[in-house]
């Protein structure tokens, strides 16, 4: 029998847009870097960084390639060129009273097995559009890796069933770490629309007990 040695991929990268140009920190390892738009190949480059058009909305990820051919994970998404709306939940709930840092607005809100179980709020649109909805979260109930730790919450908009939001762990005590939450399409119509954020039976992780996270705020990016 001849066993294998460990390997591990490289860690994904992740990009920001300064510019016209997606740029990212070199990853030790990688040989090429694979950028997607839109879900579908787009460009291979040896640089860390791309022009992109900045005019026509687009969603970027990033994947670091080494020499054997292994991908690393996908970026987190970068979208380009649409301006979301930007709804603080502050504003609906409130305020959490933590000292947590690098957060937006005036603040953020809790969400918990008791805690803001069902979070309303409110959006008010011109035209009825479609839009990805996703969450800017912090989560540091555990590590990212183990203990089940991870939020889920049933979105609701104007009282229809639209998906879960998954909302996973970013570190132990990591509360300061925010991120964004899985994206859900969603249409809107014209005037006041109703989006809920539900914790349902459903909702329950392996863990059971630890069902939390923190909410700073919704984003409705519009579907180009």
């Amino acid at each position: 029998m001849q066993l294998a040695p460990n390997y591990t991929t490289l860690p994904n990268p992740q990009p920001k847009l300064e510019g016209q140009q997606l740029v990212w920190p070199q990853i030790d390892g990688a040989v090429r870097y694979e950028v997607f738009r839109n879900g579908k190949p787009h460009r291979t480059t040896l640089q860390p960084s791309l022009t992109v058009n900045v005019d026509t909305p687009a969603q970027y990820q990033v994947i670091a390639m080494d020499q054997m051919g292994l991908a690393s994970f996908a970026s987190e998404p970068l979208v380009v060129g649409a301006k979301p709306i930007v709804l603080e939940c502050e504003a609906f709930t409130a305020r959490y009273q933590a000292p947590y840092a690098n957060f937006s607005g005036d603040g953020f809100i809790v969400t918990s097995t008791k805690e803001n179980k069902a979070i309303r709020l409110t959006v008010n649109v011109a035209i009825a559009g479609n839009y990805f909805l996703d969450v800017r979260y912090s989560n540091g109930s555990g590590p990212w890796n183990t203990d089940n730790k991870c939020a889920i919450r049933s979105l609701y908009v104007n009282k229809q069933y639209k998906g879960v939001l998954v909302l996973p762990q970013r570190g132990k005590d990591e509360w300061s770490d925010w991120g964004f939450s899985n994206a859900q399409q969603i249409a809107l119509k014209a005037g006041n629309n109703t989006i809920e954020l539900l914790f349902k039976p459903w909702n329950e992780n392996m863990n059971v007990d630890v069902n939390t996270a923190m909410l700073d705020y919704v984003r409705l990016t519009p579907v180009w």
